[in-house]
């Protein structure tokens, strides 16, 4: 996955990278509890602290990240909740976020997040399907599971 977003310079897609990563998981651990989390993430940009509203996959407990957008910041956190982010930066920064921006953006991936961690058929949503469909085709060029493939949006 990491390959194919870097080579096609892919930004933005966290929501979809989570969802087919999330689909991959499922149909090879099934027994594994498999959830799709909006979180916020502070990551050190370079010269500067970027904020954002991410998406990651939570399996048994532990967090992956599936987006090499942010896979390739090294210094990094995730939290669950806006508050137990600004409890972790200075004051003076507190005031440059803008959290109600932030708390809505949270809420939007989170009712995404919330239709695809439904374990019936109808619990698929992504943001972009030719996306999604596309690195699924590159994933199964290398990988080809017995007898079924990855569901793709119909």
């Amino acid at each position: 996955m990491y390959q194919y977003q870097q080579d096609n310079n892919i930004t933005n897609r966290c929501v979809d990278n989570c969802v087919l990563f999330g689909d991959i998981m499922k149909y090879l651990y099934p027994e594994k509890k498999i959830i799709i989390l909006p979180v916020y993430f502070m990551g050190n940009g370079g010269d500067h602290c970027k904020i954002i509203v991410h998406c990651v996959v939570e399996i048994d407990g532990e967090i992956y990240d599936p987006s090499y957008e942010t896979r390739k910041i090294e210094c990094k956190v995730y939290f669950r909740s806006l508050k137990e982010m600004l409890n972790c930066v200075t004051h003076e920064f507190k005031n440059e976020i803008d959290k109600k921006k932030l708390l809505n953006m949270f809420i939007k991936i989170k009712e995404i997040c919330d239709v695809n961690n439904y374990d019936d058929d109808n619990g698929f949503m992504v943001t972009c399907k030719e996306y999604y469909d596309a690195q699924a085709d590159y994933i199964q060029s290398f990988f080809k599971p017995k007898n079924k493939t990855i569901k793709k949006m119909t």
